[in-house]
């Protein structure tokens, strides 16, 4: 017999701002799983991912990004099918990831076994988080699909990333540049800014030195008036010299702002490497809507 209420799906690109949030949740989480010098290993989402971050920058050769399967969905859709009335499949970016692709074929095969709603979440890594993580709440709350859908799909409008990126060989091996653009920008010792923009990673500009990077980033945090909340992303622990310097800067632009730190996580790595600083931002709902996440 199905329980009442929702489930909720997602992949180990997203990454999350409260992981203890995620304990008890209505939520599955598929690993993406990677091969580093002939070495397999799953990316958990919502644990620690230091350690793999670490055997991806050390690796002598390019990892390879293996994201989950149409089988792998349609015996996760089988299984939760079963207990559950609705099923609600939050993906990576179509335009970044497959399996939004896989899962459309999963549920095709099991279709009118339960509802399954699919879900482009037109980004990656934390987020993806946040709307995973706003979907949780709705759930809890007891929101229906019909209601909720419709909310994360504004939310999405609303989210804004930007990476300054300084090491190229990642953006050049996943096709964001030619390499001969690599070359020519690490002749020049040149660094990329790239953004997510309509589901797709853009090179947008160059930068000449990392100070010219981190005012890009600045000048991106204040195109905007009213932020919901905003996060300063990197691939390893603590502050690095690029965290420090762009801190301080936003604390001189933006006095009063608050603005978490995460690890943007092994996915979203494998697309533009370990050697970028990004920001993060939810622009704030104008009427106040509840689907979102804390204030900055």
């Amino acid at each position: 017999m199905k329980a009442a209420g929702m489930h909720i799906i997602t992949d180990s690109y997203a990454r999350f701002l409260q992981p203890t949030q995620l304990i008890d949740a209505p939520l599955t989480i598929l690993p993406n799983r990677f091969q580093v010098d002939g070495l397999w290993q799953r990316e958990h989402a919502g644990q620690p991912v230091v350690a793999l971050l670490k055997r991806m920058k050390e690796a002598q050769s390019p990892p390879q990004l293996h994201p989950p399967s149409s089988e792998d969905y349609a015996q996760l859709f089988t299984r939760l099918g079963m207990e559950h009335e609705t099923i609600l499949s939050i993906h990576a970016s179509a335009e970044v990831s497959p399996t939004l692709a896989h899962a459309r074929e999963a549920a095709r095969v099991l279709h009118g076994h339960c509802h399954i709603e699919l879900f482009d979440s037109q980004n990656i890594s934390v987020m993806q988080g946040m709307l995973v993580e706003a979907a949780i709440a709705a759930c809890r709350g007891q929101t229906d699909i019909a209601d909720l859908v419709p909310a994360l799909r504004g939310m999405t409008h609303r989210i804004y990333s930007v990476f300054l990126v300084e090491d190229l060989s990642s953006l050049q091996r996943n096709g964001y540049l030619s390499l001969a653009h690599q070359i020519l920008s690490e002749m020049h010792d040149l660094r990329v800014v790239v953004s997510m923009e309509g589901g797709a990673l853009h090179l947008i500009e160059k930068a000449r030195t990392r100070a010219a990077g981190i005012e890009r980033l600045v000048e991106f945090v204040l195109e905007f008036e009213e932020l919901e909340c905003g996060y300063i992303l990197q691939a390893q622990p603590g502050h690095t010299e690029t965290t420090r310097i762009l801190r301080e800067r936003l604390a001189q632009e933006r006095p009063g702002a608050q603005f978490g730190q995460l690890i943007y996580g092994a996915s979203l790595a494998a697309h533009i490497g370990t050697e970028a600083t990004g920001i993060a931002l939810l622009e704030r709902e104008p009427n106040g809507a509840e689907l979102g996440m804390g204030g900055a």
